[in-house]
């Protein structure tokens, strides 16, 4: 397919203050949803009420602010490490410390890479309408693909074989997990089980929203008025990912003084509970913008030549319930 010029564009200042100020208009135009006590202890109906008000004048400027931040990092791009740490299949841990590589494009497009001496372990990516990893220390190397799903994380069809922390690397669900994912006008204010009134404002609710049906994101901040934290949750509530966000850094970026660059966390923690594993990425220098990454990072066919896994397994996308009751079927090739 072609490839799409995610070059700097010009004019990135001036969008970059267009976006915050046209975030705070439909913001305030549009009031989110409050869910209060998930539990807390306050001491009256109005203290709640009187919270709840102050809350919700708090966050719109934050959304507006974390926004603004999360669309001038809309193409992002960093090298790193990530230690990787899942079940080994025979009732202990497998640990493994990879050199990281990853871009992330706008419209669900993406790519990480995963190498150790050269040589690489995984590469997990996304064209913006299917999502692929590329598995080469398992026997045999194996590519999967998930067809109509732009982000592996996305999908828990039946018939996907293995199990493994990589599809939290996908680059649509890093980007969540990263806290550089921008917060959708559709999303929900809940207040922390046992804040501490004594705390910003900001750091007793967290900010929910749908990613797909099956999946919800939950964003808390810290008293920096940065992420902190990331959850994703399934549909029943099941807690899927957690990310924890430390150590914020500039991303370079073209067009901006640097005292303007957008931020992100260096360090990130994600851990699976489901999987029993987790991953803990360190970023190098992040960029605003795609350099490294080459048209075929992004395209499924070049890569599958390039790479030449020895199986490669295709998912569809699951079909609603009431037709397809037995879910996703995967189809395996081998070239």
């Amino acid at each position: 397919m072609p490839a799409r010029d995610t070059t700097a564009r010009p004019f990135q200042r001036t969008r970059f203050a267009c976006v915050v100020v046209s975030a705070c208009l439909a913001m305030q135009g549009c009031p989110p949803r409050v869910e209060g006590e998930r539990a807390a202890a306050d001491p009256s109906a109005q203290a709640i009420e009187t919270e709840r008000e102050s809350a919700v004048a708090a966050f719109v400027e934050l959304i507006a602010l974390h926004n603004a931040n999360a669309a001038a990092l809309a193409e992002f791009e960093s090298q790193g490490v990530v230690e990787l740490r899942r079940p080994d299949g025979e009732g202990g841990q497998r640990f493994d410390q990879c050199d990281l590589d990853v871009s992330i494009a706008p419209a669900g497009r993406g790519s990480v890479r995963l190498k150790k001496a050269s040589e690489t372990l995984a590469w997990i990516g996304s064209d913006g309408s299917s999502a692929w990893a590329f598995l080469m220390q398992e026997k045999p190397p194996r590519a999967v693909v998930f067809e109509g799903l732009r982000d592996a994380s996305f999908a828990r069809p039946e018939g996907a074989s293995g199990s493994d922390v990589w599809p939290l690397l996908s680059p649509e669900s890093l980007r969540i997990l990263l806290g550089i994912a921008e917060v959708p006008p559709a999303y929900r204010l809940l207040r922390l089980p046992g804040a501490d009134v004594l705390k910003p404002i900001e750091t007793r609710y967290e900010l929910e929203w749908e990613v797909v049906p099956s999946l919800r994101a939950a964003m808390r901040f810290g008293a920096d008025r940065r992420p902190s934290e990331v959850l994703l949750r399934g549909a029943d509530g099941v807690l899927v990912a957690r990310s924890e966000l430390s150590e914020p850094v500039r991303a370079r970026a073209e067009n901006l003084a640097q005292g303007a660059w957008p931020t992100v966390a260096r360090k990130i923690g994600i851990v699976a509970p489901r999987l029993d594993g987790r991953a803990d990425i360190f970023l190098g220098e992040p960029t605003a913008m795609i350099r490294r990454a080459k048209p075929h990072f992004f395209d499924f066919e070049e890569l599958q030549r390039r790479i030449r896994p020895e199986q490669v397994e295709f998912i569809s996308r699951p079909k609603p319930p009431e037709t397809n009751p037995d879910g996703a079927k995967p189809r395996v090739e081998s070239p």
